[in-house]
């Protein structure tokens, strides 16, 4: 089965008023060419930590938790184009997203260049002019994060029942970027709750995979269940056999 998904109140509300998105860890390594002002360099970062965390959906870890994570690389140095490179450097930082933010020179602007990394994915790249006399990225960073997706949800039987952040879901539209809690339930199955990474103008593919109750607790709830029956049939006929007395009982 591959699902689609919206929760239903997102027709009626706006979609940060869907207060029930789990929050997303980022951590963040920034670096600059020498050509390009500290005080331009200090200023892109924290429009980027304001602009995400400010979504509600985004929460930064320290630098110094960060730095001492990935022991002082640049994973941007580090990795080039690996991927695998980049997908272990975001594991190793602890954060859902590793997000690498490289300026440089760019005549009388700057440019920024942003490369966006998952345990799971290949790094996403986006790049962007910045003016040196004020302004941040802020088309790059609302096209990275904040724009819209979608999640597809494949292998649960066609008879699952999705709940995503709490609400129940339907198919087909755009859902808000960042971290979403997915329930999945069907008859027969154990439920499972997992977590997805929605990334703007992305499909994201998620891969579930449903336990089968097992047989002995199953057999055991059916057990269960004609004790029940037999407990409640037994008390009938006692209830039958006390209230009920042939009538040469009260004969003389």
């Amino acid at each position: 089965m591959r699902r689609r998904l919206l929760p239903l109140l997102a027709a009626l509300a706006p979609l940060d008023a869907l207060g029930a998105q789990p929050v997303a860890r980022v951590a963040l390594v920034v670096d600059a060419e020498p050509a390009v002002p500290a005080g331009v360099v200090s200023r892109c970062e924290g429009d980027l930590i304001e602009i995400l965390e400010g979504s509600g959906r985004y929460r930064f870890l320290a630098p110094s938790l960060v730095d001492e994570r990935l022991r002082g690389e640049d994973p941007r140095r580090a990795c080039g184009d690996d991927v695998a490179c980049w997908q272990d450097h975001a594991r190793r930082s602890g954060a859902d997203v590793l997000v690498s933010m490289h300026l440089t020179a760019a005549g009388e602007d700057v440019r920024a260049h942003l490369r966006l990394a998952t345990a799971d994915i290949d790094p996403l790249r986006f790049a962007g002019l910045v003016p040196r006399g004020g302004g941040a990225p802020l088309t790059i960073v609302e096209h990275m994060f904040l724009d819209p997706g979608t999640l597809t949800v494949e292998g649960p039987p066609e008879a699952a029942e999705l709940e995503l952040d709490g609400e129940a879901v339907v198919a087909l539209e755009p859902l808000p970027a960042g971290k979403h809690q997915l329930r999945i339930t069907a008859p027969g199955h154990l439920p499972a709750v997992t977590t997805a990474l929605v990334f703007p103008d992305r499909d994201t593919a998620l891969q579930v995979t449903l336990t089968p109750v097992p047989v002995e607790a199953a057999t055991a709830r059916r057990w269960t269940r004609v004790a029940a029956v037999a407990m409640l049939a037994g008390g009938v006929g006692v209830a039958l056999a006390v209230g009920v007395a042939p009538a040469s009982a009260y004969s003389n």
